[in-house]
């Protein structure tokens, strides 16, 4: 399963003012591609391809692949970062702590 699949299948257990957002460098074809393919409805996908942008000024653009290292960010209304977890290290295969997620956003409040 993948970070967003996981994160979409959290998402009618989080409070109605919580937005996934999932951003990538593939070609914005290939997420509509993937979301349709998934089933993926509660989730906003975003591509960074064009000038990466997002991920220079995150700090997850790794500039000599043109990737992105694998990452979520919990941004409250405020625009204040409460969460992040990043995975520079082997990015093809590493998936982020779940359980780690799952503790941020209940420590938060996050859940209905």
């Amino acid at each position: 399963m993948s970070q967003i699949q996981w994160l979409a299948g959290q998402a009618g257990d989080l409070k109605e003012n919580v937005v996934i957002i999932n951003v990538s460098v593939d070609l914005p074809y290939a997420l509509k591609r993937y979301r349709e393919e998934k089933a993926i409805e509660n989730a906003v996908f975003l591509s960074d391809h064009l000038n990466g942008s997002f991920g220079k000024d995150w700090g997850v653009l790794l500039e000599e692949i043109r990737l992105l290292a694998r990452g979520l960010f919990i941004v409250d209304e405020n625009d204040i970062i409460r969460y992040t977890q990043v995975s520079h290290d082997d990015l093809f295969s590493k998936s982020l702590n779940y359980e780690e997620i799952s503790m941020a956003l209940d420590e938060l409040k996050l859940y209905r």
